[in-house]
């Protein structure tokens, strides 16, 4: 028997096999849920036939197929928006950890063991709160070696920038252990002044001869 021969032989069992599915599936499926509609239930046993061969394994198999044939037309379209999301998320926690290290108060800002802050860490709440950029006005204060001394650095911390906040509600101050970028200022007063020694006298370029006549 030829395969086409066969395939005609078989087309009605195939179609009666599917449609003793289909009543299988009406009469012992109580719910049956597509997306978020229930289109299978005790009340719908009179729904038409498209309803059930939406509901069948064949249906979900056939729309599963049509749309992964759709997916690998429009590749690499509907995955581009998401690389583009992974790459960029890096550079986001970059840049929060940079405004971080820029708020910190190190310990150089505070006096040693009383945890108050001193001319330098009074200067820095200023320029954050006053000067820096609304959405990045939040401050963090590094971390002593005692847990008291801490909690004093916080204090004073909250209490000058009460003092200082123009309107509007406090900003947070958060504990940390990352600690302040920057360097020291003996070393910046150092190359200022070497900078400042070395730079040579002022003078005026010799004239030219045609100017002179």
């Amino acid at each position: 028997m030829s395969l086409r021969s066969l395939s005609i032989v078989m087309i009605p069992f195939v179609l009666s096999a599917n449609a003793a599915m289909l009543q299988a599936e009406a009469t012992t499926c109580s719910q049956r849920v597509v997306g978020e509609t229930v289109v299978c239930d005790e009340s719908a046993q009179s729904a038409p036939m498209a309803t059930w061969w939406a509901n069948s394994c064949i249906g979900n198999f056939c729309r599963s197929v049509a749309l992964d044939a759709r997916r690998n037309n429009c590749w690499p379209d509907p995955f581009v928006k998401a690389d583009r999301l992974a790459v960029r998320t890096p550079f986001v926690q970059m840049v929060t950890n940079g405004w971080q290290r820029e708020n910190t108060l190190d310990n150089h800002h505070f006096v040693a063991e009383t945890g108050k802050l001193n001319q330098a860490g009074q200067l820095k709440i200023r320029r954050i709160l006053l000067e820096g950029l609304p959405q990045h006005r939040f401050l963090y204060v590094r971390r002593a070696g005692q847990s008291a001394e801490t909690a004093a650095r916080v204090d004073a911390v909250e209490q000058y920038a009460a003092q200082t906040v123009r309107g509007g509600a406090l900003p947070p101050v958060f504990e940390t252990d990352i600690p302040a970028a920057g360097w020291p200022s003996q070393w910046v007063d150092v190359i200022n002044s070497k900078e400042i020694a070395s730079t040579p006298d002022p003078r005026l370029p010799k004239a030219q001869d045609d100017e002179v006549e």
